[in-house]
């Protein structure tokens, strides 16, 4: 089993809320800058990247504050592994 670990990173963006929501809680959104390309099929996102496809199912949302996602692995251990977008509005 590998060792999970967590990763935080921060940035200060400028920019409407409107704007910065369509960005991460739409797949066009996404791709601009996320991902080369990003599709839904119902609850699972499908990224794209340098030739490969990776997926994750939305597990939670919520309007002004965050975007929640797990991984979709072949391995049980992939199970817990998930990544989220989370904001908070000056």
């Amino acid at each position: 089993m590998s060792e999970k670990r967590k990763i935080e990173i921060e940035y200060l963006l400028k920019c409407s809320v409107k704007v910065f929501e369509n960005m991460i809680f739409t797949p066009s959104g996404l791709a601009e800058w996320f991902a080369e390309d990003v599709n839904i099929q119902e609850d699972v996102y499908v990224f794209h990247w340098d030739g490969s496809e990776e997926k994750a199912r939305l597990i939670s949302k919520k309007q002004g504050a965050y975007i929640k996602w797990q991984w979709l692995t072949d391995e049980e251990e992939g199970l817990d592994t998930y990544f989220e977008i989370s904001f908070s509005v000056d």
